[in-house]
């Protein structure tokens, strides 16, 4: 696993996982909400794809369902996050991160 797409649209939060992703050695894609995502998707392939749950245009949720949708995305690994407990409805992903993290250094 080389390649994470990284969907979130809060700035700080975005640029802080990137940093703590490209330093363990991922080559990181980042997208600042579900419908940009769909459009890195439509030209690049990634290994997993690390999305937060609220977001503007398309949620966590709605791009999860979108890429179950696709042949070419049925088993891309999807990890949820979002300061809220994991939604109930259609689970379409395959983990769930809870906000705030707690990274050791």
């Amino acid at each position: 696993m080389d390649r994470i797409l990284l969907v979130e649209d809060d700035e700080p939060t975005r640029s802080a996982l990137r940093w703590l992703l490209e330093a363990e050695g991922y080559h990181v894609i980042c997208a600042a909400n579900g419908a940009e995502a769909r459009a890195h998707l439509a030209v690049a392939t990634v290994d997993l794809v690390l999305c937060d749950w609220s977001m503007p245009e398309l949620d966590g949720v709605q791009l999860s369902q979108t890429l179950r949708s696709r042949p070419a995305c049925r088993l891309l690994p999807i990890v949820l996050m979002s300061s809220n407990a994991a939604p109930e409805q259609d689970r379409s992903w395959d983990a769930f991160l809870r906000k705030p993290f707690v990274f050791d250094t």
